[in-house]
């Protein structure tokens, strides 16, 4: 993976948009796609959460995710300082352990037993329970530490 690719990347793992990565990058949102379609065939995954996954299990960093200033409005965990207010049930947990291990919603579906649409809900509840911006940042929160009761 080069530099470029990593940091069309590192941007999606904060929740981008790949019009949104363009802009950062100067590059066409078009460029922006094909170079993320060469990073989730290296990293053999399918989708921006699994391929930041895998890259963290190669050894690659987000550190920047991390790190950032708070209010840094390209850091979506920026203002993030503990959910210990927040209580979820065993369902709720699975689920977002699932997703922190890169799991997608059909797969969840399929190991929990459950219809696919019911998952994809309980992700949209968790998106706003967190106040995350999508999936990437709830999968990149999941596996923080900062969720109790949440290994990965």
């Amino acid at each position: 993976m080069n530099d470029e690719e990593f940091l069309c990347l590192r941007l999606k793992a904060r929740g981008l948009t790949a019009r949104e990565v363009a802009k950062e990058t100067g590059l066409s949102e078009r460029q922006v796609n094909y170079r993320l379609a060469n990073v989730y065939s290296e990293l053999d995954a399918d989708c921006t959460a699994a391929a930041v996954k895998n890259a963290e299990d190669r050894g690659l960093v987000f550190d920047d995710l991390d790190s950032a200033e708070p209010g840094d409005p390209l850091n979506p965990l920026s203002e993030v300082k503990s959910f210990n207010h927040i209580v979820l049930d065993e369902e709720q947990m699975t689920i977002l352990t699932a997703l922190g291990k890169g799991d997608r919603a059909r797969k969840i579906a399929l190991d929990l037993n459950l219809k696919r649409r019911y998952v994809d809900d309980q992700i949209t509840k968790l998106i706003r329970l967190f106040g995350c911006r999508d999936r990437v940042v709830l999968c990149r929160l999941a596996r923080s530490g900062r969720i109790p009761n949440i290994k990965i």
